[in-house]
């Protein structure tokens, strides 16, 4: 998971994931850029993305929100 997030090492990424059981300074919120990092890899695994869409659904399947906003705009 480190390697598809882009940091450094296992314990880096643990920062990520440890919530409660990590001190309150050391923990990290899983942004949009690692999130969509994260899920292009993952698709790019599984064969040809044929569009953004694609990688917004996957992002989907691990908790993430991307959807419209109030306006109607579509944001990631």
């Amino acid at each position: 998971m480190a390697a598809l997030a882009h940091v450094s090492t296992g314990r880096q990424w643990a920062k990520y994931t440890w919530g409660d059981k990590t001190p309150e300074s050391d923990r990290r919120d899983l942004g949009f850029d690692k999130a969509f990092l994260i899920a292009t890899r993952l698709e790019l695994m599984a064969g040809p993305v044929a569009n953004v869409e694609q990688i917004y659904a996957r992002m989907r399947t691990f908790g993430c929100f991307v959807g419209p906003v109030s306006d109607g705009e579509q944001q990631p």
